[in-house]
């Protein structure tokens, strides 16, 4: 919410001010990070999903951004497939103030990627060309960016 504009006048363009500040925001329930809550929780049975998703969306961010890293050098097929996989392994499997759906979710989403690279280099008979590899990992970049639009909120 924008707070900082306050309400409309004279000069204020039509559609772009925001009501007066409210005084008091009042919270049902807070959920801690042990999974205990102070309140009652409206929807307590949608905090494994949503904590889930979280954790898939974070990493699949960093997923994406580590192959528009590895797409932006300018190196050989083997080079780029192998700064693929290298910054792959660099990501964190699950940050230490994550609930443990979330942090499930980053691991089991860094290891699908992983096990896309390792697929991809099993199956190669010889040194990829540089064109093949850029164009799979373009591929493989659409394919997870469409993956976390999937799980973005609208």
């Amino acid at each position: 919410m924008n707070f900082t504009s306050g309400g409309a006048n004279q000069f204020t363009t039509p559609g772009t001010w925001t009501p007066r500040p409210i005084d008091l925001i009042e919270f049902d329930s807070v959920r801690w990070d042990d999974g205990t809550y102070d309140g009652n929780p409206p929807f307590p049975h949608v905090d494994a999903l949503i904590e889930s998703e979280s954790g898939q969306h974070l990493q699949l961010r960093r997923i994406i951004d580590a192959l528009r890293r590895t797409l932006a050098e300018r190196s050989s097929g083997l080079e780029l497939l192998v700064s693929a996989r290298n910054r792959i392994d660099a990501l964190t499997d699950a940050e230490p103030d994550q609930l443990d759906a979330a942090k499930l979710a980053m691991r089991s989403a860094k290891a699908v990627v992983r096990g896309d690279i390792a697929r991809f280099e099993r199956d190669q008979s010889t040194q990829p060309p540089t064109s093949a590899v850029v164009e799979w990992l373009t591929s493989l970049l659409r394919r997870y960016d469409a993956w976390l639009t999937r799980v973005s909120p609208p």
